[in-house]
């Protein structure tokens, strides 16, 4: 993770990069299903099918993920928190072979016709929001939205501290203001298949496939099938799921990169189309004014949106 700046001293710049760590790690407390001690490790560890009270800012973030969820027909699902320990992405040592596929015929059997009342959301009397997991295939992974969302929140502290010129860069997940002393800032799209470019030599990690210039805000978010993957038997199984299969998402994309409003909203909707048809994804799109996207087959065939801010390099 990085966060560059433009016109500030070096004090000046760790002050303020300082101040925006500290309030991606806040976020990371709250909302990281990996810690037990998080709200969403305390949520995932009550009984299901009971009413839980909700962190006010958790419960705001859930709400407007449902948004997501509900218009891409849980392409985008946050309650996937036992399906993801089931695959192992986020474990050490990594997978090298899907689990039994008995284990996900089990967690189908369970979720099958729960995945839109999987999180269910709802105010109090005195205005609080509460919380219930539908059954034991359901618990919360934010994975999918709250990076995005804690990349907002540190441009909003490094705004609200007077910085007009930054960018931060969360793993290829991007926010930037202003410019770079008037030069725009540069932003590369990391190719998911360098070794298409020239396969005679040995990939390298670095080439990029797109780049984007921009001196206005902008949020983009890329999600790829290279970056927490094994290959077995022929086939390579990556870590975004599709809720409905219980695997990896199979609609043939290596990278989709989507700019849309803030970095919380293409962080989201880019997980979506990753388990969407380019027809289904653009679909999608057109219900949030403003989001683009720019998609990456595996084969090496690519769309762009019209309005997408940026250009293919190769």
């Amino acid at each position: 993770m990085s966060i560059s700046t433009f016109g500030l001293n070096q004090s000046e710049h760790a002050a303020a990069a300082g101040a925006a760590f500290r309030e991606m790690g806040r976020i990371e407390t709250l909302m990281s299903s990996h810690r037990d001690d998080s709200a969403s490790g305390r949520l995932n560890a009550a009984p299901r099918g009971a009413w839980h009270p909700l962190d006010g800012e958790l419960g705001a973030l859930l709400e407007r993920g449902m948004a997501v969820q509900q218009a891409s027909d849980a392409a985008f699902h946050m309650g996937l928190r036992p399906l993801v320990v089931l695959w192992g992405f986020s474990q050490e040592p990594p997978p090298s072979q899907p689990p039994p596929m008995e284990a996900i015929a089990q967690w189908r059997t369970l979720a099958d016709g729960h995945l839109q009342a999987a999180i269910q959301l709802r105010k109090t009397d005195a205005g609080d929001t509460e919380i219930r997991l539908e059954n034991a295939a359901f618990g919360l992974d934010l994975g999918a939205i709250a990076k995005g969302y804690a990349i907002d929140r540190a441009m909003h502290k490094l705004l609200d501290l007077g910085v007009s010129n930054a960018l931060i860069n969360a793993g290829g997940d991007i926010r930037a203001v202003g410019n770079k002393g008037g030069a725009p800032w540069r932003i590369g799209v990391r190719h998911p298949r360098p070794q298409q470019v020239h396969p005679q030599v040995p990939p390298n990690p670095e080439t990029v496939v797109a780049a984007v210039e921009t001196t206005t805000p902008l949020s983009m978010v890329t999600s790829g099938d290279y970056e927490r993957f094994f290959d077995y038997e022929g086939r390579r199984y990556h870590h975004v799921l599709d809720p409905h299969s219980g695997a990896p998402a199979a609609q043939g994309w290596a990278s989709i990169s989507v700019q849309a409003a803030n970095a919380e909203l293409a962080d989201a909707l880019s997980t979506a189309l990753m388990n969407l048809s380019h027809a289904a994804g653009q679909a999608l799109l057109e219900k949030f004014p403003g989001a683009a996207a720019m998609w990456y087959r595996a084969d090496g065939e690519r769309y762009k949106s019209p309005d997408f801010q940026g250009e293919w390099l190769i």
